[in-house]
């Protein structure tokens, strides 16, 4: 079963310049309990912006690049790869991976961050309209304080099975 675990702001914002505009100690505590002991599986751009291979996960990271080898990651080339895994398998990001595996995961795991951030450097958004008509299985909201620099609500998508798009895949 593939997943989906992303934060976006009200205008669609999940990046600016390779990094989260936000900061929300809660919503990452939430990510971390929700792919511990999973495959997760992201794009180059954004492995790059982790630094490292979270740990006690499986890290599956999609690139064209063959040079790009790091340590303590499975690299993949064909997206198709990815459908073939077995168990629970945690789409991350960045946008283009999303777009790629939206379309074959069942459930979805979306913290929506009140408010819109600056535009200023390389902005990554993703359009939420894969949403509309899902029914939101679990909700909790957020308030701003002093460790969260935002309000945000942690809710979860469900798509029934007959409801996903088939198997067709573009290549990197």
């Amino acid at each position: 079963m593939m997943e989906a675990v992303l934060a976006v702001d009200e205008d669609g914002v999940i990046g600016v310049d390779g990094k989260l505009p936000w900061n929300l100690p809660d919503d990452l505590r939430h990510f971390r309990e929700l792919t511990l002991g999973h495959a997760i599986v992201m794009g180059r751009k954004t492995y790059e912006s982790i630094g490292r291979p979270l740990p006690q996960r499986e890290n599956i990271v999609l690139s064209r690049d063959p040079s790009f080898q790091p340590q303590g990651v499975r690299v993949v080339r064909d997206p198709k790869e990815v459908l073939a895994l077995p168990g629970t398998v945690f789409v991350i990001g960045g946008a283009h991976v999303f777009r790629l595996f939206l379309p074959h995961c069942q459930r979805f795991h979306i913290t929506h961050v009140a408010g819109k951030f600056p535009r200023e450097g390389a902005v990554a958004r993703i359009s939420l309209d894969f949403l509309k008509g899902l029914p939101i299985t679990r909700a909790s909201f957020h308030p701003k304080d002093d460790r969260h620099s935002h309000a945000f609500t942690l809710c979860t998508y469900e798509r029934r099975l007959a409801e996903r798009e088939p198997m067709a895949l573009k290549p990197l």
